[in-house]
């Protein structure tokens, strides 16, 4: 698993420093008003995405893991294909909403009419991302390296596309077709990567699977897939929507720094996201065969490789952050500095505690993510109002403060719940069913 970390570590900062130094470029060549269309195009397209998709990854992780120990080959490429299904029938469903949401709501969110068709293409580019079910697969077979690869390989194209154009003349229409183009190809590749391994395995994907499923040997999967969307739905009001609400509000020319600055902020979130890719299997693995004191030692390994990383990012930001920021942007990003400060402190909390999702994933509380993501969104919006006539943009970034806090103690709360019953209840089953 460390290996598979380091993996994916290197290449997560290789090609975050790469997208730092793209962003710079279109930043400074667009300026704070047209990178603020670019921002609240992409976040909007996320958004859609998210809402439309039905997150099968994550039950692809969780339920592939019962078939690896119970080495039935069988049901974990069905379980697979029922996953490639629901990407496919997500992608064509968020294409749709996304071209019709802007044209209902190009307006409001401060998209021009000069911007309108370009937001409608890329809006139809999320027909292609159907590779959420594929990397799972990669990750699920340890095929580390080809991820690392393939990240590294689609930051250099962005960078070499965007520095091209920038020689001749980077635009807002530019910047958007060279970001789905590179979204495309990533995704194609990654898909065209888990049809190679499934046919190396001697398997297929079946894209019937949806039709004929039997849920019945998949116990609680609508649930568990149901649950996970709407999380991520509600998640997304946070992630996404807040660059498209403080559009709406404040224009995009502060929502473009807003976007910035949290994009500074995830080359932190670049250590954090493999590194809970690659628990999340192992943490299943070990839930599912009820190895608990293999589980806890692990977990005691996480929390103080996750706490270490994210004091030394905040002590690190506090030293240089700022003057590098400045640097790099100049005085038109004036908010960004600001914005950033409060960021790190709410990826800081993430960051120590980056292995709670999985593990209450693992547990099967799906649906505890998606109540304590309905309390802290609304706790997010109730500061961002609260406090955006006084403080203006950098409200949001507080309101991101209390939502990564209220997130913490919940997930802390629901872990400590699961695990007391699911341990009382295996020392339930040793106590009537004794080893003879």
């Amino acid at each position: 698993m460390l290996k598979n970390f380091q993996k994916l570590f290197s290449a997560n900062i290789v090609s975050g420093v790469i997208g730092l130094i793209t962003l710079t470029i279109v930043s400074r060549a667009l300026g704070p008003s047209a990178y603020g269309v670019v921002a609240v195009i992409i976040s909007f397209g996320a958004l859609v995405e998210q809402i439309a998709s039905f997150q099968a990854w994550q039950a692809v992780t969780k339920y592939t893991a019962k078939a690896i120990t119970e080495k039935d080959t069988k049901q974990l490429w069905h379980i697979v294909s029922l996953g490639v299904a629901l990407d496919i029938v997500g992608s064509l469903v968020a294409a749709l909403f996304g071209v019709a949401a802007i044209m209902l709501f190009a307006d409001v969110l401060g998209i021009g009419s000069e911007a309108r068709t370009i937001a409608v293409v890329y809006m139809l580019s999320l027909v292609f991302n159907v590779s959420g079910t594929a990397m799972a697969v990669l990750r699920i077979f340890d095929h580390y390296n080809a991820i690392g690869i393939l990240l590294l390989a689609m930051a250099v194209l962005k960078l070499a596309a965007i520095a091209v154009v920038w020689n001749i003349e980077l635009s807002i229409g530019s910047v958007i077709v060279i970001f789905a183009a590179v979204n495309i190809i990533q995704s194609l590749v990654s898909l065209g990567l888990m049809l190679r391994l499934c046919r190396d395995q001697g398997a297929r994907i079946d894209l019937t699977a949806l039709r004929f499923a039997d849920f019945t040997k998949l116990p609680g999967l609508v649930r568990f897939v149901t649950s996970t969307n709407l999380s991520s739905t509600v998640r997304q009001l946070v992630h996404e929507f807040d660059v498209v609400l403080l559009s709406a509000v404040a224009g995009p020319a502060v929502a473009g720094q807003y976007k910035l600055a949290k994009q500074y902020g995830s080359v932190v979130l670049r250590v954090v996201e493999p590194a809970q890719q690659v628990v999340f299997p192992k943490i299943a693995e070990l839930i599912a065969a009820d190895n608990f004191t293999a589980l806890m030692a692990l977990l005691r390994k996480l929390f103080i490789a996750g706490a270490s990383f994210a004091t030394a990012a905040i002590l690190g930001y506090l030293a240089v952050g700022e003057i590098i920021v400045g640097a790099l942007l100049g005085t038109e990003y004036d908010l960004v500095p600001s914005f950033l400060l409060v960021f790190m402190l709410a990826i800081a909390t993430f960051s120590g505690l980056f292995f709670l999702r999985p593990l209450v994933l693992s547990f099967g509380r799906a649906d505890a993510i998606l109540y304590i993501y309905l309390v802290t969104t609304a706790l997010f919006f109730a500061v961002f109002f609260g406090l955006f006539d006084r403080l203006g943009g950098i409200a949001m970034m507080y309101a991101q403060l209390a939502f990564y806090l209220c997130w913490a103690a919940g997930m802390i709360a629901v872990v400590m719940h699961a695990w007391n019953v699911r341990t009382r209840a295996g020392a339930s089953d040793a106590t009537e069913n004794p080893t003879p």
